[in-house]
């Protein structure tokens, strides 16, 4: 196992390897269906439920040290407070689902 992967484990009060992956697995399995609701809850100016979903993206992403995905929703978190609608967001949103992507193949 490697250094950062190890101090991840420790940080996260020393769980073993296998679940840290069940528990991103079971992350994975429900961010895609969250991004699907980011995209629709912005295409459709429901703004409010944008901000719960990327925000609890962003939670569950920090607290599993995903950092790639975890800046990410920061931005786009950043990006629905200050205003910016989806066609702005979108690259954002399409990179997400990129991230999410990696993830599933490197714990499958």
């Amino acid at each position: 196992m490697d250094t950062k992967k190890e101090a991840i484990l420790k940080e996260m009060g020393d769980i073993p390897e296998e679940f840290y992956y069940e528990l991103v697995r079971e992350f994975l399995s429900d961010a895609f269906g969250q991004i699907d609701s980011l995209e629709s809850s912005l295409k459709g100016g429901d703004i409010e439920s944008a901000k719960r979903t990327i925000h609890s993206i962003k939670g569950v992403s920090a607290n599993l040290r995903l950092n790639d995905i975890c800046q990410l929703s920061k931005e786009v978190e950043a990006d629905i407070k200050n205003g910016l609608g989806f066609d702005e967001i979108a690259g954002k949103v399409d990179a997400m689902r990129s991230i999410l992507v990696r993830l599933s193949d490197e714990v499958d």
